[in-house]
C-alpha cells in the first residue's frame, strides 16, 4: 500500500503512459489546434498497452492436496564415492526401532540416458508381479540401470530387488555387483549367485531428489531380468499399501516340491501368489503360506525349509503392508507352533499354551514401533492374562481357512440322488456313483461343483462343474492314489480345490463358471511330504501354523 500524500501518483502497477497523457490533456486545453500533434510527438496516439495482471490472492491451502513437486532433475552417474559403503544382505537387519522408521518410496521409474537399452517397460519392477521384469544386457561400454525420480526430496536407507533366476529357457544372468548411485555420490554392494531378495544397506542414510542402480557385473551370461526395485526411506513419499487378500493368496512351488535325502526333506523352492478371476497368478514374495486375516495390517510369512517329518524347521518374517518392509523373525522359539493373532492385527503371538504353562514369543506394533514380548519363567500372570495384555488372542488362529472333504465349508454338503443323476451322462459309463464318495458345493446361479476321490484310499479323483438344468460346465479327471482334496471358498459363485497325492505335485482348480488349472505346481499352502503320511486314509499332519 502507497503512503499516505502519495494518493493520485503514478503507482508501481501503472504505467508512465498515463502521467504523460495527464500531461497532454493540460497542454491541449491551453494550444487547441496542436492538440493532435503534441499527442504524437509524446507518443500517446495509439492506444496504451493493457495494464499487468495483478497477483491472484493466495488460496487456501487444501491439506488433502499432493504436494507441487519440481521438474524431476536428470538421473546423473555419480562420480563422487559416498562416505560408507554399501552392504547386501537377504534382509534388513534385526533392528526393530531402525525397521520400524523405514517404509517403502513412492517414485517414477525411468532408464537412464547412460545405460544399456534393456527390453520391455521400466515400470515392470514395479508392478508387485515377481513374474514379470524388464530384461537388460550389460556391455562393455555401459551397464544396465534404472532410476527413479520421488516426488519430494527422500531420505534413503535401503533398496531391495530380485532378479529372475537362470531357467530351462534362455542364458540369464544375475547381478553380481551393483553401484547405487544418488545426488549425494554412490555405493556399491555384491551379490551371491543366490535365488532370493537382495537388500542393499547404504551405509548411512542420504537425502536424494532421485536414486539409480547399475548392474556393474554379472553371475553368469545373458541378459538380467530385474522384476523388483523397491526403495526405502525414513522421509519421502510412501509408496500407497500392499493390498491382499488372504483367500485369493495361493503357493506356486519350483519342483521338486520335497528332495529327500536320507531321513530329511528339504523344501523346494516356493513363492505366495495371488490369483485373479481368471485364474492367472501374480508372484508376490517368497513363502510356504501367509497367515492372518485380510485386512491385517501385519501378515506372518511362513518359510519352511526341511522336515524329518517328526520335526519341521524353518523361519518367519513379518510382513508390513503398510509399509512394505519385510521384518526377518527366526524361528520364534520354535517353528511349528500355534499362532495367536493381535486383536487389531498388529502382531502375532507364536508358542504353545497348555493349560498354566505357556512359552510364547510375539511381535507387536506398538505405537509405531515393532516390538519383542516373551513368556518368562517368574512371570506370575495366567497365560491367557499374559495374552490379554499383548492384545494377543486367546484362541490360536485356524491352521488354514480351507475346509476337507469331511469337514467342507460353506456350501457344501454330501452329494444329494439329483445332483448324482444330472452326474451320470457326463462320466465313463461304468463309473460306480457312491452317494457316500461325492461332495457337492454350490457355485450360485444353479451351479454346481461335485468332488470325489474314490474314498480316503482311492486311486482317482473326479472335479466337475455342473451348470443349471445339469449342463456340463467343466470337467478333470486324474489316477493318483491318496490324493487330498482341500476346499477354499473365494464368494458365493467361486472356489479353489486344491488336489495333493502321493507324487508331492500338488495340482490346482479354480471353480466358477467352469474349470481353470491355476499355475502348473500350485497349493494353497506347503503341506508335509507324502513320506510323513503311514497310512492313505490318514489326514495330513500340519507342518506349521500355515498349513
Amino acid at each position: 500500500m502507497l503512503p499516505m500524500g502519495h494518493r493520485g501518483l503514478v503507482s508501481p502497477d501503472r504505467p508512465m503512459h498515463l502521467a504523460a497523457r495527464r500531461l497532454s490533456l493540460l497542454l491541449c486545453a491551453l494550444l487547441l489546434p496542436g492538440c493532435g500533434k503534441l499527442e504524437a510527438l509524446l507518443g500517446l496516439d495509439e492506444d496504451p498497452p493493457p495494464p499487468p495482471p495483478r497477483p491472484a490472492a493466495a488460496a487456501e491451502a487444501d491439506p488433502s492436496a499432493e504436494p507441487v513437486s519440481a521438474p524431476p532433475e536428470p538421473l546423473v552417474r555419480a562420480s563422487q564415492k559416498l562416505r560408507f559403503p554399501g552392504k547386501s544382505g537377504e534382509h534388513m537387519g534385526f533392528d526393530l526401532d531402525k525397521l520400524s522408521k523405514v517404509y517403502a518410496l513412492a517414485g517414477a521409474v525411468e532408464r537412464p540416458e547412460w545405460s544399456s537399452p534393456g527390453e520391455g517397460s521400466e515400470r515392470l519392477v514395479r508392478d508387485d508381479d515377481l513374474h514379470t521384469a524388464w530384461s537388460c544386457r550389460p556391455s562393455s561400454e555401459s551397464g544396465c540401470a534404472l532410476g527413479i525420480h520421488f516426488p519430494v526430496p527422500a531420505e534413503v536407507e535401503a533398496i531391495r530387488l530380485y532378479a529372475l533366476p537362470p531357467g530351462d529357457g534362455p542364458a540369464r544372468a544375475r547381478p553380481k555387483r551393483i553401484r547405487v548411485h544418488t545426488t549425494q555420490g554412490w555405493a556399491e554392494a555384491r551379490l551371491a549367485d543366490e535365488d532370493r531378495l537382495w537388500h542393499v544397506l547404504l551405509g548411512e542414510p542420504v537425502q536424494t531428489r532421485n536414486l539409480s542402480v547399475e548392474i556393474m557385473e554379472t553371475h553368469g551370461e545373458g541378459p538380467v531380468q530385474l522384476a523388483e526395485l523397491e526403495v526405502y526411506g525414513r522421509t519421502g513419499t510412501p509408496r500407497d499399501p500392499l493390498a491382499i487378500t488372504l483367500a485369493h493368496t495361493v503357493v506356486a512351488f519350483d519342483p521338486p516340491v520335497w528332495r529327500k535325502k536320507l531321513r530329511t526333506h528339504s523344501a523346494g523352492r516356493a513363492f505366495l501368489e495371488r490369483v485373479d478371476a481368471d485364474g492367472r497368478l501374480q508372484r508376490l514374495l517368497p513363502g510356504t503360506a501367509l497367515v492372518g486375516r485380510t485386512g491385517d495390517r501385519l501378515l506372518l510369512i511362513e518359510q519352511a525349509t526341511w522336515s524329518t517329518c517328526d520335526d519341521h524347521q524353518g523361519a518367519y518374517s513379518l510382513l508390513d503392508t503398510h509399509t512394505r518392509v519385510l521384518v526377518p523373525l527366526g524361528d520364534m522359539g520354535g517353528f511349528g507352533g500355534r499362532v495367536f493373532r493381535h486383536t487389531e492385527g498388529l502382531g502375532f503371538g507364536i508358542g504353545r499354551v497348555e493349560g498354566d504353562d505357556a512359552k510364547v514369543e510375539a511381535i507387536v506394533l506398538d505405537e509405531g514401533v515393532y516390538e519383542r514380548r516373551t513368556t518368562g519363567r517368574l512371570d506370575q500372570r495366567a497365560p491367557a492374562q499374559m495374552l490379554a495384555d499383548w492384545d494377543i488372542e486367546g484362541a490360536p488362529l485356524a491352521t488354514d481357512p480351507s475346509g476337507t472333504l469331511a469337514s467342507p465349508p460353506p456350501g457344501c454338503e454330501p452329494a444329494s440322488a439329483t445332483s448324482l443323476a444330472g452326474l451320470r451322462p457326463h462320466l465313463p459309463k461304468r463309473t460306480s456313483l457312491d452317494a457316500t464318495q461325492w461332495t457337492a458345493c454350490s457355485l450360485g446361479d444353479d451351479h454346481q461343483l461335485l468332488i470325489s476321490t474314490g474314498g480316503p484310499c482311492g486311486k482317482q479323483w473326479q472335479v466337475v462343474v455342473l451348470g443349471s438344468e445339469g449342463a456340463l460346465l467343466g470337467r478333470r479327471s486324474g489316477k493318483e492314489a491318496g490324493t487330498h482334496v482341500r476346499l477354499r471358498r473365494l464368494d458365493e459363485s467361486s472356489m479353489l480345490i486344491e488336489l495333493w497325492g502321493a507324487d508331492d505335485r500338488p495340482r490346482l482348480l479354480l471353480a466358477e463358471l467352469g474349470l481353470v488349472d491355476v499355475g502348473t505346481i500350485t497349493g494353497l499352502s506347503l503341506r508335509p511330504p507324502i513320506a510323513c503320511r503311514t497310512r492313505c486314509d490318514t489326514s495330513f499332519e500340519d507342518l506349521g501354523p500355515g498349513s
